[in-house]
């Protein structure tokens, strides 16, 4: 096997490694799972990104709080 990137599953009792050539192989069997997963994905890496600009901006106000000003 070349240096292809192995992607990890974990699985209830185990753990697989597929190339993304496999698991694309696997995905294209059920386009609904496929369609499940990518939208799944997309909330997902949403949700992280709403996240991250929470928490900056609470570091904005924490800072501003120790400087004397609060910021709105």
């Amino acid at each position: 096997m070349d240096q292809e990137k192995l992607i990890e599953v974990k699985l209830h009792g185990a753990t697989a490694f597929f190339t993304n050539s496999e698991l694309l192989l696997l995905l294209r069997f059920d386009k609904e799972i496929y369609g499940r997963a990518l939208k799944r994905g997309k909330g997902i890496l949403r949700a992280r990104k709403q996240r991250k600009r929470e928490f900056e901006k609470m570091e904005q106000n924490i800072k501003g709080d120790e400087n004397g000003r609060k910021k709105i």
